[in-house]
């Protein structure tokens, strides 16, 4: 993929959780695996930029 990392604020659709199928964590942010992560309500500046780089080159 590109060189931009996946901000844990992001505003991504799926919990830590998705996909499991043994009710373990399929997603967990590092170094501090307390920081909750999908819970944004609004894009952040790294997920404007993943969608510029994917749509506008």
């Amino acid at each position: 993929m590109s060189s931009v990392l996946l901000h844990c604020r992001s505003h991504k659709r799926f919990s830590g959780y998705a996909f499991s199928k043994n009710k373990k964590p399929t997603i967990l942010p590092i170094p501090d695996n307390n920081v909750p992560i999908g819970l944004a309500t609004e894009m952040s500046c790294n997920d404007i930029l993943r969608v510029k780089r994917l749509y506008c080159g």
